[in-house]
């Protein structure tokens, strides 16, 4: 039987985006602040709960202990159903540099409501203060150009929905932009409310390796020497490749490269259930993109390149159009070429899977329920020595009061890593010596 959302919340399961609140005919259930998780957090009310289990049907995470037990054996089943696979950038480069990796995606939506295809486009922007906590991610209806670019850029945190939902008019089409599980979200509640269904005509899906609570931005904030209550401005990701975080304060403003902050929150601040979820290449949407991290761009791009992946026939007719109108740049790829473009995430999600759910399951973690299959080859010890660590360090991330020794243990797993490294090489090193004994002198 699926939990309750109760029981969701209860497991620190839950992803804060408010979606079981717009299921709710009743108005039982309303969004409250988790100052400890660092997440909003639905809050039922008895008195007007009538168990219709309709915001199960909304939940992600439900969705995600089922999705686990059905399991994935092919790495077409991986990436999802698709079209056509491209690279990709935005023609305008002010845009494209903006963008947290060639803006195609707020070239498309500038493309689809110039040309009347829509009235307005769900996006998310960061409120310059939370109350309380951090700034925090809401999404909104953008109607213009300017508004679009103002939501340009990846947030690495929870996204509320509920605010925008709740303002799409009737008789309008709109397109939602999400991560995986918020399309899940929305696309189940289209089913169950006919509003919805009408007004969403499209869904662009932006892959997805994790989500951090907001005890993430307080960590960096803190390590920064900056408090949350003084932030004025918050950009997660932009300008230029790989980009880089904005801070601006009430008087200064720092800029934290992105392979700099990277590790100092992955994967230690991912919500509970980014851990178990699967669908990183966004399957459910029409169009799904992502960052090209191929080392042939790489070594050349500093501006921003985009992966896309159209998975309907109407998605991969829009992008072309967007193309031919000179909103966007494409050229077309393998499916190869994506995967290995995102092997950092297919690793995570796929391919160290079984392991992770073995220990969590050990722990009496109940993340799912039930028997798992995936790809991969045997278990492997040093997998399971490295998400064991991996659990340590989010033990340790997860109570404000243990940073100092999360900042501890770090540096040492990072000394330990780097002395195995070593190690592995000069292994590598002796081995091919005496293989070839001539080259000793």
């Amino acid at each position: 039987m699926p939990p309750t959302i109760v029981e969701i919340v209860k497991k620190g399961l839950c992803l804060g985006c408010g979606m079981c609140e717009l299921a709710c005919p009743h108005g039982a259930i309303s969004m409250t602040y988790d100052n400890i998780r660092g997440i909003h957090q639905p809050v039922i009310s008895s008195e007007k709960c009538t168990n219709c289990n309709l915001c199960q049907e909304v939940c992600f995470a439900v969705h995600c202990r089922i999705w686990l037990n059905k399991g994935i054996d092919t790495w077409a089943a991986v990436l999802g159903k698709c079209v056509s696979c491209y690279t990709g950038f935005a023609t305008d480069h002010d845009l494209r540099f903006k963008a947290a990796s060639g803006g195609i995606v707020t070239a498309l939506l500038i493309f689809l409501l110039e040309e009347g295809y829509v009235d307005g486009a769900i996006v998310t922007r960061i409120e310059p203060k939370g109350e309380p906590g951090p700034p925090i991610a809401k999404a909104f209806i953008a109607k213009s150009k300017d508004e679009l670019i103002s939501a340009t850029g990846s947030k690495y945190c929870p996204v509320i929905l509920t605010d925008a939902f709740k303002a799409l008019e009737r008789g309008k089409h709109y397109v939602f932009v999400g991560l995986p599980c918020q399309i899940y979200a929305a696309k189940k509640l289209a089913e169950i409310n006919k509003r919805f269904k009408n007004c969403i005509k499209l869904y662009i899906g932006l892959f997805c390796g994790g989500t951090f609570s907001y005890n993430a931005i307080e960590y960096l904030l803190r390590k920064y020497g900056l408090e949350a209550r003084t932030v004025t401005r918050l950009e997660y990701r932009g300008g230029g490749w790989p980009g880089r975080m904005f801070i601006q304060t009430d008087s200064s403003s720092i800029v934290i490269p992105f392979p700099e902050y990277w590790p100092l929150l992955s994967p230690w601040f991912y919500l509970n259930t980014c851990m178990t979820c699967i669908e990183g290449f966004n399957p459910q949407a029409d169009i799904s993109c992502g960052d090209a991290w191929i080392p042939a761009i790489m070594s050349k791009d500093k501006v921003g390149t985009s992966i896309v992946v159209s998975r309907t026939k109407i998605g991969d007719e829009l992008i072309k159009k967007a193309e031919m109108r000179r909103y966007i740049v494409l050229q077309k790829v393998d499916v190869k070429t994506i995967l290995n473009a995102q092997k950092s995430m297919l690793t995570f999600k796929h391919l160290r899977i079984n392991e992770r759910l073995h220990i969590l399951s050990t722990l009496h973690k109940e993340y799912i329920g039930g028997g798992v299959k995936f790809m991969r080859m045997k278990a492997r010890t040093r997998i399971y020595l490295g998400e064991l660590s991996i659990l340590l360090g989010r033990f340790l991330a997860s109570r404000e009061k243990l940073w100092p020794i999360f900042d501890l243990y770090r540096i040492l797993l990072k000394s330990f890593l780097t002395f195995l490294m070593q190690l592995k090489a000069l292994k590598a090193n002796v081995t091919r010596r005496l293989k070839h004994p001539l080259q000793l002198s």
